[in-house]
């Protein structure tokens, strides 16, 4: 209940410090939802109806429903979910997997950077799985520990929020006890996937793995692990910024930033192939 109450009120301000999103946030959101459904066009080109699973503030949702899908959305945290509601007009549950009841099948569920939140990943997977329709689809992300290792600033690796961390091998291990199967990668630990037709085993992990990531992480906290200088970083800081208020100072609102994206993206859509 405690956890519950956590994501419900207070998860959103202390991690984005707003009860709302941010103009300048929806033009970052925006701008990553519309490059990943560009690159796996071939995934959601054919589902008619989609579930989002954590929602956050709507922008995959929104470009979804403008491209012609149904879509739904599950959001824990009240004000993100009632500002997709009234803001963006999307159909958006507040709450938590365990009470929600769809009440139908989707052509495509996604959770990305949901289930390292998840206090039981596995039985939240399989209990998400059973929503699927007949050949539907799963894209799981979750941060990556390994990536994390080389890029995080040295002893930042590990989010309040997360209650598990992943990398490559036990991405494999949470996903086959879920009873899915990876249908392709997008990363070391995101994936679309499927129901498997039988069990899925796993190699266990050998000694050597073991100590190569204790290495990595001991590389990590003693600052080895840096490829960019501070000055580096503070410019590709200042430059996304740039790039969001440049963005914000031309458009009203976040719907405005939404018809701009999806203008764009269908511009750039690639042509799937019909298979007779």
């Amino acid at each position: 209940m405690e956890l519950a109450g956590f994501y419900s009120k207070e998860y959103r301000s202390a991690y984005k410090g707003t009860c709302e999103p941010r103009l300048r946030h929806a033009a970052r959101y925006f701008r990553s939802a519309s490059r990943h459904i560009r690159r796996q066009w071939k995934f959601y080109e054919p589902a008619r109806s989609v579930l989002d699973i954590g929602s956050g503030s709507g922008e995959f949702l929104f470009l979804m429903k403008e491209l012609g899908k149904s879509v739904k959305g599950l959001e824990p945290n009240v004000g993100y979910s009632d500002f997709c509601r009234k803001r963006l007009g999307l159909d958006i549950r507040t709450g938590e997997i365990d009470s929600f009841e769809p009440g139908e099948r989707f052509d495509h569920i996604r959770l990305s950077h949901v289930v390292e939140h998840l206090r039981d990943p596995v039985d939240k997977l399989r209990r998400v799985a059973g929503w699927l329709s007949e050949g539907g689809t799963l894209y799981v992300e979750v941060p990556d520990f390994e990536t994390y290792c080389a890029k995080k600033t040295p002893g930042k690796i590990f989010h309040y929020g997360h209650i598990y961390n992943f990398d490559r091998d036990s991405f494999e291990r949470l996903v086959a006890a879920a009873g899915l199967q990876i249908v392709e990668r997008a990363g070391a630990t995101a994936a679309f996937l499927t129901r498997s037709d039988g069990p899925c085993g796993f190699a266990p992990i050998s000694p050597a793995r073991v100590e190569e990531k204790v290495g990595l992480y001991q590389a990590h906290r003693s600052g080895r692990l840096r490829k960019r200088s501070r000055w580096a970083r503070i410019l590709g800081k200042l430059a996304r910024f740039w790039k969001d208020h440049r963005v914000v100072v031309s458009v009203p609102d976040h719907v405005a930033i939404g018809k701009s994206a999806v203008g764009e993206l269908k511009k750039r859509l690639p042509v799937v192939p019909v298979v007779c």
